[in-house]
This record gives C-alpha cells, sequence and structure tokens, in this order.
C-alpha cells in the first residue's frame, strides 16, 4: 500500500453540490519534524503553498523587537541553491497579477508564515523553491539593507495610524506589550549574526508547517514533498542570546519553562495563563505570553515581580466556576474561529476568480495557523479542562522552581 493512501487525518465530505469538491486530504510527517497537510481541491484553478513556523514576536529577544519581522522579509527574499531571485520566480505568472498578493508572508504573535498562489503547473517549481527555503536561504548584509528600511516603514506606518486613532491604539496595547512590526531601535541594531542565530533557532523542520490546497494530485504532490522538504535537517542549536538589558529595568518578566507538558496538561495551562492574566490586569498594564518553544511568560510593566508571583500562586487554589469558563472562552475562541474558516467548502465555483484566488489563501493560512496552535487536538482537550486541572498543572508547572525572573527596560515611549 502507498504510505499516504488512507493517512488522512481529517476527512473533509461536503453536504452541497455547489461547493467545491474537496477531495480527501492528507497529513503526515516527515522524519525531520516537518508537519504536513495536502487538501486536493477538484476544479479549482490555482494552488496555495503555505509554510508555516512556530515564531513570531513572543520569540523576539528581549531588546530585539523586530527579529522575527526582519527575517520574514529575508525569507521572502533570500535567495536558495536553485532560485536566487526568488520572489521574481513566484510571482511570474501569477494568478492574480498582483505581486504582494501572489506572494506574500506575515509575522503574528506566535506564527510566521509565508505563502504563494500558484497554477498548478508551478507547483512541482513552487514546492522545489519552499523546500530550499526551509533549509536555508542567505542572509547578507545587501539583502539586509534593502529590507530594513522596509520594515522601518512599517513600524512608522503603524506609530501614525495609532497616533491619530487613540481607541485603536489603547485596543492593540491591550493585546499586546510590543507591536508586531517591531521597534525602530530595535529593528535598526539587529545584526546579520543575531539574525543567523534566530533563523537556527527557528526556522527548523520540527517547529514548521506546509499546507498545499487547491489544484493537485494529493499522492504525486506527497512524495514530491517527502523529496524535496526531508532534505532538511532539524538542527539542534542555541536560542538567539537576549541583548544584556540596560540598568534601569521598567519591566518585570517572570517565565515559566514548561517542556514536556502533554496535550492535556498544556490546554489546561493556556486556561490558566488566560485566568493569570486576567488576576495580574488587576495590578496594572501586564501580559501572560504563551511562547512557541515551551514557556509561559508573565510580564508587568514595573520592576517588582511580586504581583506576577502572587496572581500565579492564586491558580493553585480552586477557581470558581465562572472563572474557568471565562477563562476557557478566552483561549479557545481564536481558534474555534480559525477552525470554522480553514476549509475550502466555504469556496463558491464559477464566480469571482479574484475572490475565489483571495479566498483560498485566507483559507490556506487560517489553516496553517490552526495547525501550528495545536488545532483539533487543543480544541478537543481544552474542552474537557476542569478547575481541577488547572490548579494541578499549575501546582506542577507554574513554581518558582521553574521560573527565571528579569527585568527589561520598557523600549519606546510607544509601548509606555
Amino acid at each position: 500500500m502507498d504510505r499516504y493512501a488512507g493517512r488522512s487525518m481529517l476527512p473533509i465530505l461536503l453536504a452541497l453540490a455547489v461547493a467545491p469538491a474537496v477531495l480527501q486530504e492528507e497529513s503526515f510527517r516527515l522524519d525531520n519534524g516537518l508537519e504536513v497537510v495536502v487538501v486536493p481541491v477538484a476544479d479549482a484553478p490555482i494552488v496555495a503553498v503555505v509554510l508555516g513556523y512556530r515564531a513570531g514576536v513572543y520569540t523576539d529577544p528581549e531588546g530585539r523587537c523586530g527579529t522575527a519581522h526582519v527575517l520574514e522579509h529575508l525569507l521572502v527574499h533570500g535567495a536558495t541553491p536553485s532560485f536566487p531571485a526568488p520572489f521574481a520566480t513566484l510571482t511570474a505568472g501569477g494568478p492574480l497579477g498582483m505581486p504582494f498578493v501572489d506572494v506574500n508572508a506575515e509575522t503574528m504573535a506566535d506564527a510566521t508564515y509565508f505563502y504563494a498562489l500558484r497554477p498548478p503547473a508551478k507547483l512541482a517549481e513552487t514546492l522545489q523553491l519552499f523546500g530550499e527555503k526551509l533549509q536555508g536561504f542567505a542572509i547578507t548584509q545587501e539583502l539586509l539593507d534593502a529590507e530594513r528600511p522596509k520594515a522601518l516603514q512599517e513600524i512608522d506606518g503603524v506609530a501614525a495610524m495609532l497616533e491619530s486613532r487613540p481607541q485603536l491604539r489603547q485596543q492593540m496595547e491591550n493585546l499586546a506589550r510590543y507591536p508586531k512590526a517591531g521597534i525602530a531601535d530595535h529593528v535598526g541594531a539587529l545584526t546579520i549574526g543575531e539574525l543567523e542565530a534566530y533563523r537556527r533557532a527557528h526556522y527548523r523542520p520540527d517547529r514548521a508547517h506546509l499546507i498545499v490546497m487547491g489544484a493537485c494530485d494529493p499522492i504525486a504532490t506527497c512524495k514530491r514533498i517527502e523529496a524535496q522538504f526531508g532534505k532538511a535537517a532539524a538542527p539542534t542549536a542555541p536560542g538567539a542570546a537576549d541583548p544584556a538589558a540596560p540598568a534601569v529595568p521598567e519591566q518585570a518578566i517572570v517565565e515559566q519553562a514548561v517542556g514536556g507538558a502533554t496535550v492535556a496538561e498544556s490546554a489546561a495551562l493556556r486556561i490558566a495563563a488566560s485566568a493569570w492574566q486576567v488576576d495580574l490586569r488587576r495590578t496594572g498594564r501586564a501580559y501572560v505570553e504563551w511562547v512557541p518553544d515551551g514557556r509561559l511568560r508573565a510580564v508587568l510593566f514595573g520592576s517588582d515581580p511580586a504581583p506576577i508571583r502572587a496572581a500565579r500562586g492564586r491558580l493553585q487554589e480552586p477557581q470558581t466556576a465562572a472563572a474557568l469558563r471565562g477563562a476557557r472562552t478566552a483561549v479557545t475562541q481564536r481558534m474555534r474561529m480559525l477552525e470554522r474558516t480553514a476549509s475550502p467548502a466555504q469556496l463558491q465555483p464559477g464566480g469571482d476568480p479574484v475572490a475565489y484566488t483571495r479566498g483560498l489563501a485566507q483559507i490556506a493560512i487560517n489553516r496553517t495557523l490552526f495547525e501550528i496552535g495545536g488545532g483539533a487536538a487543543f480544541l478537543e482537550a481544552a474542552g474537557a479542562v476542569t478547575a481541577e486541572d488547572v490548579v494541578a498543572v499549575a501546582k506542577k508547572y507554574l513554581t518558582a522552581a521553574s521560573e527565571a525572573v528579569r527585568t527589561v527596560p520598557v523600549a519606546s515611549k510607544a509601548n509606555q
């Protein structure tokens, strides 16, 4: 039997004849750790290829906010052995003829993704290019000098928009302590060595997900993926070192190591993190971040970590049912939204080709983010989490023995 036949983890059955015919998808993991999902859609005019990594703003080194964003730029434009101009290769003959819609990338809090929309005849070339990207891409001073100003321009654009819209600014500050585009001083100081170290630590096949969705032969595509992407080794490398913190602390940061948690424990920890943040926010401006590489980080604007520890301690006491329901809702609503919007069954064939193309791109991106976030396994586990489970994981993982405490300065006026 072919190794891919019958390996689907999430076959999609459509009830409406007007919807596109989504064939049985194939899901598998390569020996190097890369997670792959291939979703063939009969009669689709294009195919979307998305490569996502469990890395984003939350994995930026302190003092270098914008590292993930700058590396996203370099991922798109960095040369590989067979493709000296990868962006030009991927945009040539693109389905919409709009380069930054046919091909683009985005940095988020806990993920970074890179996608291309291609005609079916270009799928083999696209998979080769993406496979080479997974193995590595050129990070040169020339490329950094070209892309750094673009990242800085995005930072300025976001700052100007937020300056004119105080309500949106407040909303964004409530969601994240640092802007995802980065901080100008940090981005301006980034070196090739720091970017290389970050890439080695985070842009690895065992931290990556590949989604192929649209016009493709599933078995042939799976075999091609194994041949192209299996070449990338999963390296063992230390994470990028944080720069030395300046002398005056203004943010207290407590990180908890939670490596080795089971799926059920991880779901309970995410719910615990939400409850932790709600409690901590009563103290002042504070955040609890679920870092993709197995850490839970609590941040309070102020130099005293005592309130962080006090709020953490309350997690180890029985929670009320109402508080638990609210915490579960907070951590599951985004994942459920991604789940609802991650199937091409929503697309209507024979309509506006531009709308169809954009729609397929967004669906493939949402599926990538759903997989990176743990997807169905997380939702299933989160639904079964009880107050007792939250207390148990807090006692097991969120302890003084597992914490690392440090203080860093507020990075810029925009974050005060």
